[in-house]
């Protein structure tokens, strides 16, 4: 009687552990994403932001997406595989929420304007890998579930972004204790950890593969 191979994604504790491991990346970018929100009226109060460079810090975060970086990070994923896809884009997002971050505590020098600059630049470095992020990480929960488990991990996939967005936009002002930098480095600390969760994954991934 032939054998069946048996692989890692056969295991439900280890495809609903991947999935988590997975999803704590979204989690930690959701939250840099979206947690500035909560903070407004602390940076035009502290740092002196006017109403419209908070718009532009904001808006300006996915604006390489405007030029193709989603369509390029779909084709490194498909070309080099989730590992690599992942690596290079969470790793753009976590050097881009560190560099928002330092800029926030005056790392680069104490006037608004290069504060506000800095802070721009980390952030659309950030935008640039956070859109592929979550195309990897929906792309990771296809490779791993399949039949009737797929939709429901999709969704809680989904809901780890979407717990990350709605935690920092209601605690961020209690982190930040009245100065705009610890929430900051808050942020950038979770994307960070989700990052070396997503390493621990990488290792799971040569093995199914």
């Amino acid at each position: 009687m032939e054998k069946v191979k048996q692989t890692l994604r056969d295991s439900a504790a280890m495809r609903w552990l991947v999935l988590v491991l997975v999803s704590r990346l979204m989690f930690g970018t959701y939250w840099f994403q979206d947690f500035f929100s909560g903070l407004k009226g602390l940076m035009e109060s502290q740092m002196g932001f006017t109403s419209e460079e908070f718009g532009r810090l904001i808006g300006l975060t996915t604006i390489a997406n405007m030029f193709g970086m989603i369509i390029l990070g779909g084709m490194i994923l498909d070309k080099w595989s989730i590992r690599v896809a992942g690596l290079v884009f969470g790793g753009l997002a976590t050097l881009g929420a560190s560099i928002t971050a330092l800029a926030a505590h005056g790392f680069f020098g104490e006037g608004h304007s290069i504060t506000l600059t800095m802070m721009i630049i980390g952030r659309i470095m950030f935008g640039s890998g956070l859109e592929v992020v979550c195309v990897v990480a929906t792309r990771t929960v296809v490779k791993w579930f399949k039949g009737s488990e797929l939709a429901l991990a999709m969704a809680i996939n989904m809901g780890f972004g979407r717990l990350g967005t709605a935690l920092g936009m209601a605690i961020s002002i209690d982190i930040a204790k009245g100065m705009v930098a610890p929430a900051v480095s808050f942020a950038a600390t979770l994307i960070g950890i989700g990052l070396i969760l997503f390493l621990v994954y990488m290792i799971f991934d040569i093995r199914i593969d």
